[in-house]
């Protein structure tokens, strides 16, 4: 109870210090994510979340670690995104949240979990209100396994950024 207040507020005031120190921020801005590094032939360098989202929306209802809730996302695989928008050769990917946050993964490590890029949740677009407009969910978390508790540093929320190298 107490980590999901305090993860309430201190996302609360990320948007606040966001606001006041980047004015130009706003839903339109976060209606689009950054693509930098490798990208596909004919990618802008902002794509809108409805053209991430066309790829292949997925839902599934995972337990979130954070608010100790279950919780139905709907959003891509973090693999698909990769190989549709990514260049060819790509073999990382670097996720950033609006607070510079960073987590590298590799396909290995995709082939060992399921990690979606979530854009919903409850059916809604995610914003930065909700931890939007993207954020990381493993679709197979289960607190009682001790490899996915190694996990809860990568559920990254807030992205604006995606690297492809």
């Amino acid at each position: 109870m107490k980590l999901s207040i305090l993860s309430k507020i201190l996302t609360f005031a990320l948007i606040a210090l966001t606001s006041i120190a980047n004015p130009a921020w706003s839903q339109d801005r976060a209606a689009s994510i950054k693509f930098e590094g490798s990208v596909s032939d004919g990618i802008g360098s902002r794509v809108p979340v409805d053209d991430i989202e066309a790829i292949g929306l997925v839902t599934e209802t995972v337990y979130d670690p954070f608010d100790k809730v279950e919780t139905e996302y709907a959003g891509v695989w973090l693999d698909s995104l990769a190989e549709h928008f990514g260049g060819q050769g790509v073999s990382l990917i670097t996720t950033s949240a609006i607070d510079g946050y960073t987590v590298e993964w590799d396909f290995d490590y995709l082939s060992e979990y399921r990690v979606l890029i979530a854009t919903r949740s409850g059916g809604e677009r995610l914003t930065l209100e909700t931890k939007g407009p993207l954020r990381v969910i493993f679709a197979d978390y289960d607190e009682n396994q001790t490899h996915f508790k190694e996990t809860l540093p990568k559920w990254v929320w807030m992205i604006t950024t995606i690297r492809f190298d």
